[in-house]
């Protein structure tokens, strides 16, 4: 255990870490679930054929469809775990809850790993869905967002419920843009969930996982881009994911307890039309 827990003088609380904001849960699809038992397990996603529309005859017979189906497959494939040590000693001359303390990170490591992977799924956006590479300004980031929405509508994604995923950047040009809604208006509830307001029809969320792979920082040319992703969470991406164990075992090798969990899930784009990018130029020379 850290030696900055063994007191002297123990504090009754802790100072925890500073944490990103996690929000990529609100940009999946997680209906299909159900009963996760293991890595290698297959969630089943049926959608249902088109139904054909014809002219009515009075007179005449109605010719009748037979209903089709497609279905795709989530593999559960992404394993995560943790595991650290408490050691009895250090337990007894710690005033707080070692143990809470510690497992309550290891459940945001998680969390931050999977928000990351879930972000990383903008490379499956449909070409026509993608904005490509632009400068944003406070000036004309309400226009892109406002061009994002066209191309959503042209992919006939339902309005109610997009959303937008904007780093730190983007989100002090949004503050200084005069049609953007800040989400004080909806209540501190909303903001604590990462959500920070309102433009062009799209809930916006900030959040710092928009990096390396989520919001790859590629060369183009000699400037760097960051990705913006927008979608709706009911038909982009689809995620199922478990919490398979979390457990406390006796060590045989020490006087301590050993913590550990598993998280496993499955991320899968199935409908590339519904995910939207807005490559944005940073402005900063250099490459990779």
């Amino acid at each position: 255990m850290p030696a900055n827990f063994i007191p002297e003088v123990m504090a009754k609380s802790v100072l925890l870490a500073l944490r990103n904001n996690m929000v990529g849960s609100s940009f999946v699809n997680r209906k299909y679930e159900g009963e996760i038992q293991a890595v290698g397990d297959t969630v089943n996603i049926v959608s249902p054929g088109a139904i054909t529309i014809s002219d009515y005859d009075k007179n005449g017979t109605l010719a009748w469809q037979a209903l089709t189906d497609s279905q795709k497959q989530l593999i559960i494939d992404i394993s995560k775990s943790f595991s650290f040590v408490v050691d009895d000693i250090d337990k007894f001359q710690s005033q707080p809850d070692i143990q809470q303390i510690y497992g309550d990170e290891a459940a945001f490591a998680l969390k931050e790993v999977s928000d990351t992977l879930i972000f990383g799924k903008y490379i499956d956006a449909s070409a026509s869905n993608i904005i490509d590479t632009i400068v944003l300004t406070k000036s004309n980031i309400y226009s892109q967002f406002v061009n994002m929405q066209k191309r959503l509508n042209k992919s006939k994604v339902p309005l109610e419920g997009r959303r937008a995923a904007v780093g730190p950047d983007e989100y002090a040009l949004l503050l200084e843009a005069p049609e953007f809604v800040h989400a004080t208006a909806d209540g501190d509830k909303v903001i604590a969930s990462g959500k920070v307001g309102n433009i062009a029809g799209f809930e916006v969320f900030m959040t710092n996982n928009l990096t390396e792979e989520a919001a790859a920082t590629v060369a183009t040319g000699t400037n760097t881009q960051r990705f913006l992703m927008f979608t709706h969470p009911n038909y982009g991406i689809t995620m199922a994911e478990q919490i398979l164990n979390v457990e406390k075992i006796r060590l045989e090798s020490k006087f301590g307890t050993g913590v550990r969990g598993l998280h496993v899930y499955g991320l899968k784009t199935v409908r590339p039309d519904a995910l939207g990018v807005i490559r944005v130029d940073t402005g900063i020379a250099g490459t990779l």
